[in-house]
């Protein structure tokens, strides 16, 4: 459903995007480009560090996200099987998403709308001719994946448009490797919470009910979230510290009462 997969990203993406915006209007004004490179980059690695994770959890849980938010009256499991299936075709979507809210931010702290508006025109006509190809052999998983298709375009093309028109020194190999340990950090997560999953539901798919279903996501969310963060200490990522180092400042204020 739209409105699930839109809620990570109005809670994480939109409220970092918009904090950034004064910042990255400033450094467009001062025309300290790499100032303003410096602060986009940062900005999208704080984004899809937080997107991966929640991309590869979703795939693994989508059908207990689906029972627990849907699953009542008309909405029966057959409803649920299918539903999961159409989200996990559009939470890939969710890293695009999430990065295109902060480029779209740094188009408007340049100025630079007419980008937007044609990488944007260009996008709904891909989204278009993807629902086309895809609607009748995936139905609606088609549908979602042709959404998640148009958005990783619009994403990329930005990324690409925002180097060469106006800042030309971004180090797209240093990305990719570090795109690279998020997906190797969230795939290994991701696994032990599906192993995870397996082992909690030989106790509770005797009697599917809310709180059977909530056990089933919230133990293997739980194991698979603290893999990925573990894996990311391990990895170096410096995000791990970021995250981190407010969740230890407030522990510390809690056992120093």
């Amino acid at each position: 459903d739209h409105k699930t997969i839109q809620m990570p990203i109005g809670l994480v993406s939109k409220a970092v995007g918009t904090a950034a915006l004064p910042s990255m209007a400033d450094l467009a004004a001062k025309k300290d480009m790499e100032g303003f490179k410096k602060t986009v980059i940062y900005t999208l690695r704080m984004i899809i560090s937080i997107m991966v994770p929640i991309v590869f959890m979703t795939i693994v849980l989508s059908e207990q996200i689906i029972r627990i938010v849907y699953e009542r009256g008309e909405f029966t499991i057959d409803s649920t099987y299918v539903t999961s299936y159409a989200l996990i075709c559009y939470i890939i979507s969710l890293i695009g998403a999430g990065g295109t809210n902060i480029l779209t931010q740094a188009f408007y702290a340049l100025k630079d709308i007419k980008t937007l508006v044609n990488v944007g025109l260009i996008s709904i006509v891909i989204n278009i001719v993807m629902n086309i190809l895809l609607i009748k052999p995936l139905q609606l998983g088609g549908l979602a994946l042709a959404s998640s298709l148009s958005l990783t375009y619009y994403f990329i093309a930005l990324m690409y448009i925002l180097d060469s028109k106006h800042l030309k020194s971004i180090d797209f190999e240093y990305l990719y490797r570090i795109f690279l340990k998020y997906v190797i950090a969230s795939l290994g997560g991701a696994v032990l919470a599906n192993y995870t999953l397996k082992f909690v539901m030989q106790f509770t798919s005797q009697k599917v009910n809310l709180i059977s279903s909530m056990i089933e996501l919230v133990v293997p969310s739980a194991i698979g979230f603290s893999a990925i963060a573990v894996f990311y200490k391990l990895m170096k990522l410096e995000e791990f510290d970021i995250f981190a180092e407010p969740l230890k400042r407030r522990f510390k204020r809690i056992f120093s009462r």
